[in-house]
């Protein structure tokens, strides 16, 4: 590039951030819309065992919970068809062995909880 283009594309580039002579300050405002919601609620169990000794009532886990708009929570339990090893506090989420106990038939076995949180 020639010392004249290179001072030609120099006084562009400075005219270009130069304000023109009829640039005035000004203020300007604009209504804009922002969505606001909470955090969805969500909640954690950890990694979950149970010994097949204990007795009805004793506690297994209670989930930890984050998120959602402060409510009250009502939880639920579902088990397999039959099953009665566990129970949950609808109130508070924390989940006990069974009035009947951990039946022996599933010691040593995977038993698959489905808990469900509902916040209004």
């Amino acid at each position: 590039m020639t010392p004249q283009i290179a001072a030609a594309v120099f006084s562009a580039m400075l005219a270009a951030i130069t304000p023109a002579a009829h640039a005035q300050a000004a203020s300007a405002s604009q209504t804009v819309p922002l969505a606001v919601h909470p955090k969805a609620l969500s909640f954690s169990a950890g990694s979950l065992t149970a010994d097949c000794s204990w007795s009805p009532g004793q506690l297994v886990f209670t989930p930890t919970v984050s998120g959602g708009n402060g409510n009250p929570i009502t939880w639920s339990l579902v088990l397999p068809t039959g099953n009665t090893d566990f129970v949950m506090n609808a109130s508070t989420g924390a989940v006990s062995v069974g009035a009947n106990g951990i039946a022996p038939a599933d010691c040593n076995t995977t038993i698959n909880l489905q808990l469900t949180a509902t916040q209004n």
